[in-house]
């Protein structure tokens, strides 16, 4: 069962990404969060503080605006490992201090990086909430970057790469963004390229902090039991003095343009069966038809009722999971079917999965079909 506490703490991200990031949304009902606190700190750090004493915990999430998409050409990969070497020690810790420090009060530290953004998330219990939040800024606000620990950490990343080309679905996903997004800085995975792994230093880490890693591109949402003034207080003390330039600027990582479409094939001889993603760009997170388009996603394949799995799985037995998965990016997104079959149904797959859309493109929706998608997305 899902903590209660972290579902809220991830909905506050949302919504501070919905606020600081996007434009308004579409007129409509408006979505009703508990109560939440909105302060800005001198230095640009915006926190939003939602108390809900239900559990004695509380989450925090860390969200900085420098993920995949700020990817040096060339060291593709250079934000995951960044946000990776934060949980490998401080300037006076190691690794195995910070990891130990985070156990023994029983909290959790974690982090990873996005294509627009790096988070860092920590659950605390509420009694020892005061020393998570100094063990958090110091991995944030004091990493060591250690030589042997970049060493040790860019390596387990290229086994991980490895580890990708034995998977099927992973690798039909990588190929599909890389093709769809060409050019931009959102094509490449976030664990970047064996090749620009290797051309990476500890000073390419160091120097992509000191630029990336600023308050005032900074969000921190914190949910639990917690009152606004104590969290606040907190975020001053361990994060007050934090300094940094102004946010950075970067182009649009929109997808890049192309005519027509475009079937690509990938082989992998050993594999009993056809992964395939069949897909266009879609809408960034900003566009005023994402509640639309979230409501068609659902009647399409978003739910074990869609569309794609009563037709695809449930009468036609072709295979057992297919899905339709919307991206949404701040400057773009994608839309795809994600379908996998038995090699010799390829064909009859795709053909009825592409009748599916059209159908879903060209006719009007039944009011029953229309109803259950809007439950389905306000579920």
């Amino acid at each position: 069962m899902k903590n209660p506490i972290r579902v809220a703490a991830r909905a506050a991200i949302s919504l501070a990404l919905a606020a600081s990031l996007c434009a308004a949304p579409a007129m409509g009902a408006p979505v009703k969060l508990p109560a939440f606190e909105r302060k800005v700190l001198p230095n640009g750090l915006v926190v939003l503080v939602m108390p809900d004493h239900r559990l004695p915990v509380v989450e925090l999430e860390l969200l900085v605006r420098a993920g995949s998409d700020a990817d040096p050409i060339g060291r593709e990969g250079l934000s995951s490992l960044s946000a990776t070497l934060l949980r490998r020690g401080t300037t006076t810790r190691s690794a195995r201090e910070l990891a130990e420090g985070v156990e023994f009060l029983g909290s959790t530290l974690e982090t990873s990086s996005d294509r627009d953004y790096t988070e860092i998330s920590m659950e605390s219990l509420r009694r020892n909430l005061e020393p998570s939040m100094a063990l958090l800024s110091e991995a944030l606000l004091h990493p060591a970057f250690a030589d042997s620990e970049f060493a040790r950490a860019r390596e387990e990343a290229k086994g991980q790469l490895d580890q990708f080309k034995d998977d099927a679905a992973t690798m039909a996903g990588i190929h599909f963004f890389e093709d769809l997004f060409g050019s931009s800085p959102y094509a490449h995975a976030a664990q970047g390229s064996k090749a620009s792994l290797d051309a990476m230093t500890a000073a390419d880490v160091r120097g992509f902090y000191l630029r990336e890693y600023l308050p005032g591109q900074t969000i921190l949402a914190v949910v639990g039991d917690v009152e606004p003034a104590q969290v606040e207080a907190l975020t001053q003390k361990f994060l007050g003095a934090w300094r940094g330039g102004a946010a950075v600027a970067r182009p649009s990582a929109a997808v890049h343009d192309f005519q027509g479409g475009r079937i690509l094939l990938y082989d992998k001889p050993d594999a009993t069966q056809t992964e395939f993603r069949l897909g266009c760009p879609a809408m960034p997170r900003s566009h005023p038809d994402w509640y639309p388009m979230e409501v068609a996603q659902a009647i399409l394949g978003g739910g074990f009722t869609s569309r794609i799995t009563a037709e695809i799985r449930t009468r036609r037995g072709l295979s057992y999971s297919p899905s339709s998965r919307v991206f949404y990016f701040k400057d773009a997104g994608i839309a795809y079917l994600d379908i996998s079959t038995k090699n010799s149904t390829t064909l009859e797959t795709i053909r009825l999965a592409e009748d599916i859309v059209k159908d879903m493109r060209d006719k009007p929706l039944g009011p029953d079909e229309l109803q259950k998608g809007k439950n389905y997305v306000l579920g």
